[in-house]
Formats: structure tokens, sequence, C-alpha cells
């Protein structure tokens, strides 16, 4: 039995679905990344208040439905947690992606 489609004929249909499903958005939305010193004082004051020890590695700013959302990567003693907020610094969500290592000395 021959496929339906010989595997290096469907490759670049293939590849081009795969990068049109990573890349559309609908419209009205956006994201970008952005340094902290470019978010909102408001955002910038929660992240300093709610997280003091967390060292920021990224920042993105998205626009979904006419509201923005700031999304940041923070490390944290090892942990490193993603955190949602809104422009007024409002903290909306949290996920942690890789928790902080056990350090009490047991094994």
């Amino acid at each position: 039995m021959r496929p339906a489609c010989p595997p290096l004929r469907c490759l670049p249909f293939a590849l081009a679905l795969a990068l049109a499903l990573t890349v559309t958005r609908a419209p009205g939305e956006e994201e970008r990344i952005i340094a902290l010193k470019d978010a909102p004082a408001a955002v910038r004051e929660a992240v300093a208040q709610q997280f003091p020890a967390a060292a920021i590695s990224t920042i993105e700013v998205e626009v979904r439905d006419g509201r923005t959302v700031y999304e940041a990567e923070i490390t944290s003693n090892g942990a490193i947690t993603t955190i949602k907020l809104d422009e007024h610094g409002k903290l909306l969500k949290t996920r942690i992606k890789k928790a902080a290592p056990d350090n009490d000395g047991d094994h």
C-alpha cells in the first residue's frame, strides 16, 4: 500500500503549516519582549515589592482584546516562576516552572 503523501513531498507543506500555526494571532493581539525599565512604574513597583529577591530574565507585554498584560519570568533561590500582571501592577497569575532545590540536607 502506497502512502497518501510521500514524506519528502509532504515536508514543505508540513513545515509551512507548522510555521503558520506558531505565528498566527487573532486580530488585536500583540506580544513583544521589553526591558523592565520600559514597563509601567506600577508593574516595576509590584514586582519589586512582591518578589524583592527575584531576578527577572524576561518580561513580555501582551495586548489581547485591548487588555495589556505583562508576563515576567523571575528566578529566586533557584526557583523559576512566571508571573502575569496587569498594567496597574495587579498580580493576575503565577506559575512555577521549576521549583527551588531542596537544600535542607536530606537526600
